[in-house]
């Protein structure tokens, strides 16, 4: 049968989209899967055009919205509609069977590991395939901003009941929300040779840039190098306790730190997730601040205390993050794949770092409420002194679950 190519182009809705269709042979395009396979037959046609609701959406200035789909068909058969981000890899997807599109509601997110937009400049295009159909429709999305993680100080992001905090996206530059675990200097074991950190836009699962590590452990002593928050109060360094990253009274097995790693093939090679807590009570003599005394005091106990104590200026904070004086809890993430996968990792499955100049003065509580800062390093474990490499990106802490699309 001979093809038929048509280009619709509808002037009424925002922005200009693309509907392409190559009306032929009743050949099927891919193989659908489910309980019943419905293929078109001789004859099947759109009913209503292949257009978005939202032909530009911006998910991150409005979290409620929603770009939906609903043409309709002349037969009922499979369907299977892809939202694809050409640059990013990030891809949403919907299937079902009938006379129509039904509960296509894309919200930003995406199906697999990617993430859609970002600092990646994304081109976002959906196809529509029909089972036993030669055709495939497509309608391009001028995507505006991506689907926004982060809970602030106006809008608290809760996805299935689930607040989510983004701590760093390691681009070369974050939103103003987040914290700067990646804009801090990088510190290596300067025995180790190979060693190499930095923003990598070669492979990332969100935005413009990962984080890169790698190093060979010549020293046998199973630490490469890592990157600390900025000043280590990062979490504090809000402008009022509203602010406050992580809610008060959140029980350790219910709060969960969230990064995708992506395995590059090299063994031996762990990832590190430190925690630091603010502990205890600080006397200092203001006109000598090596100098405790018994003047100044400030009681660390409250969340208010320990915002007084460091100040709400990132740029200067009024101390300095003490660690040999306070706790640091760590999880070792052992990269054994191939590819980006997901970690989450509850608070309650950390365990106390025990080295004494590096988070092993504290008290040995844990007080979800008091964490102040983090730390991601590249270990050579289990077995020392590797080659290692790996990389990392949008890391996360939620409350209540595991990160949600």
């Amino acid at each position: 049968m001979k093809k038929l190519n048509y280009i619709f182009s509808t002037a009424s809705l925002m922005g200009v989209i693309l509907i392409t269709a190559s009306l032929g042979s009743c050949k099927k395009k891919e193989k659908f899967s489910g309980n019943e396979i419905a293929n078109a037959t001789q004859g099947f046609e759109l009913i209503t055009p292949f257009v978005p609701s939202v032909t530009n959406p911006n998910f991150r200035l409005n979290s409620s919205l929603r770009c939906e789909f609903s043409t309709e068909f002349n037969q009922r058969v499979s369907y299977k509609l892809k939202i694809k981000g050409i640059k990013s890899g990030a891809e949403k997807v919907f299937s079902g069977v009938g006379s129509k599109i039904e509960n296509a509601s894309w919200d930003g997110s995406s199906s697999n590991v990617y993430f859609f937009g970002g600092n990646a400049s994304d081109s976002v295009v959906a196809y529509l395939e029909i089972s036993g159909w030669d055709s495939v429709y497509t309608a391009e999305i001028d995507l505006q901003n991506p689907k926004n993680y982060h809970s602030n100080q106006t809008q608290d992001v809760i996805i299935r009941g689930i607040k989510h905090i983004v701590i760093d996206d390691f681009d070369a530059s974050g939103g103003p929300e987040y914290s700067s675990v990646s804009t801090a200097d990088p510190s290596s074991d300067q025995l180790d040779s190979k060693t190499s950190f930095g923003l990598d836009s070669a492979i990332r699962v969100e935005g413009g840039t990962s984080y890169r590590f790698s190093g060979q452990d010549d020293n046998d002593n199973g630490w490469s190098g890592g990157i600390n928050s900025a000043n280590l109060v990062d979490f504090y360094m809000v402008s009022s306790e509203d602010a406050l990253l992580i809610d008060s009274g959140i029980d350790p097995s219910k709060l969960y730190f969230n990064i995708f790693i992506y395995g590059a093939g090299q063994p031996n090679t762990s990832v590190q997730l430190k925690v630091y807590e603010q502990d205890y009570l600080y006397q200092i003599d203001q006109n000598d601040p090596n100098d405790i005394a018994d003047n100044d005091t400030f009681n660390l106990k409250t969340r208010k205390a320990i915002m007084d104590y460091y100040g709400t200026d990132p740029e200067a904070p009024l101390h300095v993050y003490d660690q040999a004086a306070n706790d640091g809890y760590i999880y070792n993430i052992e990269v054994t794949w191939t590819g980006w996968k997901r970690v989450s990792v509850p608070y309650s499955d950390f365990v106390p770092n025990n080295d004494p100049l590096t988070g092993g003065g504290g008290d040995r509580v844990k007080e979800s409420w008091r964490i102040c800062g983090m730390a991601v390093s590249l270990l050579s474990f289990p077995a020392t002194g590797a080659f290692t490499k790996t990389y990392v990106d949008f890391l996360t802490v939620t409350q209540g679950g595991v990160f949600q699309r």
